[in-house]
This record gives structure tokens, sequence and C-alpha cells, in this order.
């Protein structure tokens, strides 16, 4: 059920994105969501005993990885503009408040939670881009605050 009200959701919000012109910001909401990831590969151990799907990308997962997912965030977040800086912070808030719950249910993170919360703060994200419609295209970049 949640995997089609996911996909029910996306296919709304893409809709929308389309209708209004701007669907371009689907590339930044795609960049925020992986990078996120990589800061719960970061922050969390492997959940499981056992090796699992997720166990490799969490023995790969370093600082470094994670000042290099950020820092070519930052470039897409610069020419996004201030409004990409908002959604940058609230999935790191979302972030924060996955990473706390995993920690404390989970006792860490697994592929499947991994897979989970890029689905979700991607779902987020959507929604808060399809929301305001074809006035999200007025502000894309910086010259609008002039």
């Amino acid at each position: 059920l949640a995997l089609v009200a996911t996909l029910l959701a996306k296919y709304i919000f893409f809709l929308r994105l389309v209708a209004s012109g701007t669907f371009v910001w689907v590339i930044l909401i795609a960049g925020i969501s992986r990078a996120l990831m990589v800061d719960l590969l970061v922050g969390l151990p492997y959940a499981r005993p056992e090796s699992g799907m997720g166990q490799p990308f969490v023995a790969g997962a370093s600082f470094k990885r994670l000042l290099g997912a950020y820092l070519f965030l930052l470039l897409a977040v610069v020419y996004f503009g201030p409004i990409g800086l908002v959604l940058w912070l609230i999935g790191w808030i979302m972030t924060l408040l996955l990473k706390a719950r995993f920690k404390k249910t989970f006792g860490g993170i697994t592929g499947d939670l991994l897979g989970a919360s890029n689905e979700l703060l991607e779902t987020l994200l959507l929604l808060l881009c399809a929301l305001p419609g074809p006035s999200l295209q007025n502000v894309l970049g910086w010259s609008w605050l002039r």
C-alpha cells in the first residue's frame, strides 16, 4: 500500500512540475536525497549482524565521501538559489530525524532503510516543489532577490 501511495504521489507531483514548467527542480531533489543518503551511511553503523545488501555501502562510507557529496550538492544548490538552500535544509532536518529514529529503533542503518529514506525525502521535496506550481519558476537562481 505504501509503495502504491508513493508512486501515485510522485506521479502527481511530476505531472504538476511538468505542467508548471518547473521540472528542472527534479534534478536538485534527486541530488539532495542521494547526498543525504551518504549522511545516513556515515552517521550510522550497519544494523544487521549478518551481511546484507547495504553493508558494503556502510563499509565504504567515510567523512571524505560525505564532504564530496555535500560539495557537489552545494554547487547545484548555488545554481538553484535560496529555494535550493531551503530544500537542502528541510531535507537535512528530515535526515537528522530519520537518523535518530533508525538508531533508536533498529540500532543503525540497513539497505532497506536507506531506500525508504530516499523515497521519503524525494516525495517530501517533490511535494514542496509541486505545491507552488508555476510561481516556482520565478524564483530559480538569485536574480529575483534584486
